[in-house]
């Protein structure tokens, strides 16, 4: 298990929101060292912020708290004249190129489903992985398959549902080799790790499948992300990896006593023996033991 945080939608411009949401984000952080769950941070727009105010939060959060960090692009959307493969791919490995000039390690990216190839885009900029697909990736298969809501999807916030959407699918990652062929599994290429949702709709996508990106984290989203974890236990499958994401974008605040009561009970887990917690870095080693443990 692991749960990735998208740093997004913050004004890291003025110095005073940026040291007020780099505190906050060291909150976080403490909180969730406390159950010796560290969490996986993916950014590209508090880059700026750091060349601009000088505190390094992301290096800090790798190296001296354990942490991971990877990019979140937030790029796959674009759709403008001019905006073809190349400068999709170049803008994809500038902003690799730019965090590991803060002295980060880059292992993975989230944020890139597409029109484009986003997956040999991904590829070619030395990435490892993705996190997070969701429906808009099928946008860069061939139109005779993707399905008709996708087809017509113009917004990635318009289909913005995990995918894949069946609990047992999305247990499981796999290798893509180009963005036209992605949905089949192949012996190499850009790993998938697949999400189970957002922390805070869980609960309002449970009630309601359709697209949800903000909602409000409460209680039921707490007992929601229990009853994601208890079915996936139901279903895993010992002759495969088998993982389980939760993302949240911060962006929006949540209520740290409710952060803290899901990880306590995740540890409650974590210490029968049922559940590994991880970062994404660790779950790319833990998925290439697994291939190198399984190929003949």
């Amino acid at each position: 298990m692991a749960l990735t945080v998208h740093l997004e939608g913050w004004k890291i411009g003025d110095e005073a929101l940026f040291n007020k949401y780099v505190a906050g984000i060291r909150e976080y952080s403490d909180l969730t060292h406390q159950t010796d769950m560290p969490f996986t941070w993916e950014t590209a727009n508090l880059i700026k912020g750091i060349e601009l105010h000088g505190d390094n939060i992301l290096l800090e959060l790798q190296a001296e708290r354990g942490d991971a960090v990877g990019v979140h692009a937030d790029l796959g959307g674009k759709v403008k004249p001019g905006y073809d493969q190349a400068a999709f791919a170049a803008e994809m490995a500038g902003q690799k190129t730019a965090l590991e000039a803060l002295g980060v390690t880059v292992r993975h990216v989230s944020g890139i489903c597409s029109h484009l190839d986003w997956v040999t885009a991904a590829l070619n900029a030395g990435y490892e992985a993705t996190t997070a697909t969701v429906e808009y990736c099928l946008k860069s298969l061939p139109e005779d398959q993707q399905p008709p809501h996708v087809l017509a999807c113009d917004n990635p916030g318009k289909c913005h549902d995990p995918y894949p959407s069946d609990p047992a699918e999305k247990l499981h990652a796999w290798r893509a080799k180009d963005g036209s062929t992605w949905t089949t599994p192949s012996d190499e290429g850009l790993i998938l790790f697949h999400s189970s949702g957002a922390l805070p709709c869980l609960a309002e996508s449970a009630a309601d499948p359709g697209s949800k990106t903000q909602c409000e984290w409460a209680q039921d989203d707490v007992d929601q992300a229990m009853t994601h974890i208890e079915t996936a236990l139901s279903l895993l499958d010992p002759s495969k990896m088998n993982q389980l994401i939760f993302v949240w974008s911060y962006g929006q605040a949540i209520d740290k006593a409710l952060l803290s009561q899901l990880l306590q009970s995740i540890q409650v887990l974590v210490d029968e023996g049922k559940v590994v917690w991880t970062t994404l870095p660790g779950m790319i080693d833990h998925f290439e033991a697994w291939e190198k443990a399984n190929t003949p």
